[in-house]
């Protein structure tokens, strides 16, 4: 019985996490200018970094 019921919660966890990946996907494409990690180019991130 114990297997059965850590089963479903394991199920009901994976279900939870591929919806939140798919999410994620979705706003990535829908809403391009919000990209954060990507809007500062490497160069600028390292001058910015050393100071």
């Amino acid at each position: 019985m114990g297997a059965y019921a850590v089963g479903i919660l394991t199920g009901i966890v994976m279900c939870m996490v591929a919806m939140l990946v798919r999410c994620v996907v979705w706003y990535g494409k829908k809403h391009p200018e919000d990209d954060y990690w990507h809007r500062i180019p490497l160069e600028e991130e390292r001058n910015e970094g050393s100071g």
